[in-house]
């Protein structure tokens, strides 16, 4: 395979592969609440591995964390994995803030859930939630700069 896998890191992190002919895969990984910081990192490491191994990107792309309140600490927790699976597979790692994957993808650096929504369900896709919505949006970001083409 190959191509640009990316990522929303959060509670639901949200993940799309754009593979070398423009096709995009998207989902989502649902960490559990009940388990401790710790356990969800561990287990999030281990679903990142997998989808690492079946997509064989060249390049893996997140969204950047921001603070926003008690889930800060898990949310740069999630960053970290990715990065470091990057790493471990000798695969670049970068980031972009999200006002400027948001206006890559609505025109707008402001645009809200609803309106990142709103353009990826224009783009032809149906994300499971604004996760899978955003990781779609980063990877056609990343895509963009990457190879300078799709949207």
């Amino acid at each position: 395979m190959a191509g640009v896998l990316a990522f929303d890191a959060a509670k639901c992190t949200g993940w799309a592969w754009v593979s070398p002919d423009g096709a995009t895969r998207h989902g989502l990984v649902n960490l559990r609440a009940d388990k401790s910081r710790g356990a969800v990192l561990a287990a999030f490491q281990d679903r990142v591995a997998e989808l690492m191994r079946q997509a064989r990107p060249d390049w893996v792309f997140i969204e950047a964390p921001f603070v926003r309140g008690p889930v800060t600490r898990l949310t740069f927790g999630l960053a970290g994995v990715i990065e470091a699976a990057a790493a471990r597979a000798g695969v670049p790692f970068s980031e972009a803030p999200p006002a400027t994957v948001k206006k890559h993808i609505t025109g707008s650096g402001k645009a809200d859930k609803a309106a990142m929504m709103t353009a990826i369900r224009a783009m032809g896709f149906s994300p499971e939630d604004d996760n899978a919505a955003d990781a779609i949006g980063v990877a056609h970001y990343a895509w963009h700069v990457k190879f300078g083409r799709g949207t």
